[in-house]
Parts: structure tokens; C-alpha cells; sequence
């Protein structure tokens, strides 16, 4: 089954997450341990983490079906249910509306 704008937009929050916790844990070694090795690996693992995340945001957060970008304010104020450009219905009415991103 194809993915939902919204399942991709939260497959971009979780890679966020992961970038994030990369780099905390980098901060954390480097702190602890005197191995400089395993800090820049952990950082490149975070930034590799986060330029996914923004790939698959910014490549996916489109309409389906004019495929224009849908705005980005939308991501922390809320949902909407069509397309602002053409309205295109995103979400069915038989679709439940998942709040929790995780």
C-alpha cells in the first residue's frame, strides 16, 4: 500500500529523532571517553541521520495530486485535510488521524 503524505512526514520526524540522539550520544563520548574516533563516527552518523530526514521531508511532503509543496507550517500548527493549492482531499474520511508521531 502506498504511503500517506503523513506516514512519510512521520518517517521524517523519527529520522530526526534518530540524528538527534546520534549526536547527544557523541556529545556524551566525548565527554566520558578520550576516543575521538567514536565521536566523529557518532556525528556522522547523526548528520547522515538528519540530511535523510530532511530528503524524504522536503521530497515527500508534496500532494499527490498536483504535486505541489504543501506549506510547512502546517507540520507544527496542526493538520489539514486538503490540498490549499488544489484540494485535493488528503486524508479519507474513514482515516484516523494519528496524533502521536512516534
Amino acid at each position: 500500500m502506498k504511503k500517506t503524505v503523513y506516514e512519510w512526514r512521520r518517517l521524517s520526524y523519527r529520522l530526526l529523532i534518530v540524528s538527534c540522539l546520534l549526536f547527544a550520544a557523541a556529545c556524551w563520548l566525548g565527554y566520558q571517553l578520550d576516543s575521538m574516533i567514536c565521536i566523529y563516527i557518532l556525528a556522522a552518523g547523526g548528520f547522515l541521520f538528519m540530511l535523510a530526514s530532511a530528503i524524504v521531508y522536503y521530497e515527500f511532503w508534496r500532494c499527490p495530486k498536483c504535486d505541489a509543496k504543501l506549506p510547512n507550517e502546517s507540520a507544527f500548527f496542526g493538520e489539514f485535510n486538503c490540498c490549499p493549492y488544489c484540494g485535493y482531499k488528503l486524508r479519507n474520511d474513514h482515516d484516523q488521524v494519528d496524533t502521536n508521531l512516534l
